[in-house]
């Protein structure tokens, strides 16, 4: 299972880069001074950061940290356990 705290911390930590201000996890991202060059820079990386590719709209159809990170969960790869087989 993804560990959701790991996803909304990565989010918030990239927040942090863009926008130069923590930012709680249910604010509104446009109304905490995102405009559409720092949106376009949020979804580059957030992309990177999880190494998926994120559609433009992200954060129109997705406000807030905390519905990002929901999405984001859904969409990233299972993970898979670090087993080894017997």
């Amino acid at each position: 299972m993804k560990n959701v705290t790991a996803v909304i911390e990565t989010t918030s930590a990239a927040v942090l880069e863009v926008l130069g201000t923590r930012v709680t996890v249910d604010t509104p991202l446009m109304s905490a001074g995102l405009d559409s060059i720092a949106v376009t820079d949020l979804v580059n990386v957030l992309s990177k950061r999880f190494e998926i590719e994120l559609p433009p709209t992200l954060l129109f159809d997705h406000p807030t940290i905390g519905s990002v990170a929901t999405h984001i969960t859904t969409i990233l790869p299972m993970e898979v356990p670090n087993e080894s087989m017997a």
